[in-house]
């Protein structure tokens, strides 16, 4: 088994799981399911679903064949682009929950259900403090799983389990004109910050960090100081299209994450359990953010999409 089959695998009963209470969807029409897929694109939450949804022409729902539930949600749609006879065919997913194992899932199950051409991860994350704002866009050019490492007297993260965005997804992300911001919808939360396109490394992993000067993060983050924001998802979804490569695939990948919420610097706060997975400053941003990084990907794919 290769390094990322432990993910996959033991990923593989939450699917039975998720997929009792997922909902169907109208059928789309048999032409569209048949066409060849461009681009996949991933989220998580339903925010960031909604918000790529918005971006799309001729958006259709999908039923599976045989009555089985569309787990992730799948729905079709295009972008058209100037200067091309056809739109391109656009796939969008929800994975319904964060974590390695969530990503991974709903990224190999889309590869193998529609083929596209390339998978985007879209949607929110957190931002290291001095390397972006609030609302910034990051696009990722590498993805470090910063939880598999060696833990003795310290944490030592290794940096062995690391994946690469695609090369040509990079430049033409870091190559596309700033006019992308005239698609955002959502009103900014502080309307003085003008949101920036940051391109760097993502620490992912199955915790919430809300302090870079934690004992455990804290390391991953002084031995890479190229890292710039941190999401929950991004691993997994680089393992599985490593692994669909390792199979013979081809599938562009990059990540395009927008910053809903600092991480805090200074010392770790003790005894303070809080509501769990809770953060004031994501729950003002949230939405804002998902919305700029679905803004930046359409955009990307309209306008500088490498064919």
């Amino acid at each position: 088994m290769n390094r990322v089959g432990t993910i996959l695998a033991v990923a593989w009963v939450a699917i039975l799981l998720v997929g009792c209470s997922a909902a169907r969807w109208p059928a789309a029409d048999s032409e569209s399911l048949a066409a060849q897929i461009d681009v996949g694109i991933i989220t998580v939450l339903p925010e960031e679903y909604h918000a790529v949804l918005r971006k799309l022409q001729n958006v259709r729902s999908v039923m599976e064949p045989d009555g089985r539930p569309n787990v992730y949600l799948w729905a079709l749609g295009e972008i058209r682009s100037e200067g091309r006879q056809t739109p391109y065919r656009v796939v969008v997913a929800m994975a319904g929950g964060s974590g390695e194992v969530s990503g991974a899932l709903a990224t190999k199950e889309t590869i193998d259900r529609w083929r596209p051409r390339d998978v985007l991860l879209v949607g929110i994350a957190g931002g290291i403090h001095d390397a972006v704002d609030l609302g910034d866009v990051v696009i990722s050019t590498q993805i470090w799983a910063y939880e598999h490492g060696h833990l003795g007297s310290r944490y030592d993260s290794g940096g062995l389990f690391v994946y690469q965005a695609d090369s040509a997804l990079v430049d033409a992300a870091v190559a596309l004109a700033s006019d992308w911001r005239r698609r955002i919808e959502v009103t900014a939360p502080d309307q003085d910050l003008l949101p920036e396109v940051v391109v760097g490394k993502t620490a992912s992993g199955n915790k919430v960090i809300e302090n870079s000067s934690s004992a455990y993060f804290g390391e991953s983050l002084r031995s890479n100081t190229s890292i710039v924001s941190v999401d929950m998802e991004g691993a997994g979804a680089g393992a599985a299209v490593e692994s669909d490569r390792d199979m013979g695939g081809v599938t562009g990948f990059l990540m395009i994450r927008g910053i809903s919420d600092l991480v805090e610097k200074g010392e770790e706060k003790s005894g303070d359990g809080g509501d769990q997975g809770r953060n004031p400053q994501r729950d003002v941003w949230k939405k804002y953010a998902a919305d700029v990084a679905a803004s930046f990907a359409a955009a990307l794919i309209e306008t500088n999409w490498p064919d």
